[in-house]
C-alpha cells in the first residue's frame, strides 16, 4: 500500500508536466493564429470613415451629377447599379471593395414592365456625411448591445413614392430587423420606408 501512495503523486506530477509543456509548446508555435485576422482587421465599408471614402472614389469615377439605379452597401464590399456607359437601354453595375476602383461592368437583366428611368436617383441627393450617425441610430433601435449593421441599401420607393430612402438591416443573435431612414438620415417610423 505504501508503494501504491507513492506512485498516485508521482502520476499526478507527471499529469501536471505534460499539459504545463503542451500549452508551453503551444504559446510559442509560430504557426498559430494571431488574435487578430486580416478580415477582421480591414474597416468596415459601413464605419464613418469607409462610407465616406466611397463617396469620393464614386465622385472621382463619375463625378457629382451621377445618376443611379440602387446603391447596396455590405461590410466587405458595395455594389453601385447606373446606366451603361455604351448601352442608353441598359444597366450595369459596378463593385466596390474598399480600394480606390471598381470592378466592372457587369451586365444587369431588367425585370418587370416599369420604367427603369422612374428609378433613377442622383448620387449626390443623398446626405452620405449623414449616414454614419444613422447607422448606429438604426443599430440603437434594434439592439443597441448586440446589434451589428449587416447591409445598408439606398433606392427610390416606387411604387409608392418617388422619394429616395435609405434602409439598414441590423443583426444580432436575438432580433433582425431594418431600419428606414429619408435621403438626409432622419429615420422614419417603423414600417413606413421613405
Amino acid at each position: 500500500m505504501s508503494f501504491a501512495r507513492l506512485l498516485l503523486p508521482l502520476l499526478l506530477l507527471g499529469a501536471f508536466g505534460c499539459r504545463e509543456r503542451n500549452r508551453a509548446a503551444v504559446a510559442r508555435r509560430t504557426d498559430a493564429l494571431p488574435a487578430t485576422s486580416a478580415v477582421a482587421a480591414r474597416a468596415s465599408l459601413l464605419s464613418g470613415t469607409e462610407l465616406l471614402r466611397f463617396k469620393e472614389a464614386v465622385t472621382s469615377q463619375w463625378g457629382a451629377d451621377l445618376s443611379v439605379l440602387r446603391v447596396e452597401i455590405w461590410q466587405d464590399r458595395a455594389e453601385l447599379q447606373l446606366r451603361a456607359p455604351n448601352d442608353p437601354a441598359g444597366f450595369v453595375s459596378f463593385v466596390y471593395t474598399g480600394s480606390s476602383s471598381f470592378e466592372g461592368p457587369f451586365p444587369l437583366t431588367r425585370a418587370g414592365s416599369g420604367n427603369a428611368d422612374s428609378n433613377l436617383f442622383g448620387f449626390a441627393s443623398v446626405d452620405w456625411s449623414g449616414v454614419p450617425g444613422t447607422l448606429e441610430q438604426a443599430k440603437a433601435r434594434v439592439d443597441p448591445q448586440h446589434g451589428e449593421v449587416s447591409r445598408l441599401l439606398v433606392r427610390r420607393n416606387l411604387p409608392h413614392d418617388d422619394s429616395v430612402g435609405l434602409r439598414v438591416y441590423v443583426g444580432s443573435p436575438y432580433r433582425d430587423s431594418h431600419v428606414d431612414a429619408d435621403a438626409r438620415g432622419r429615420l422614419l417610423e417603423a414600417g413606413r420606408y421613405p
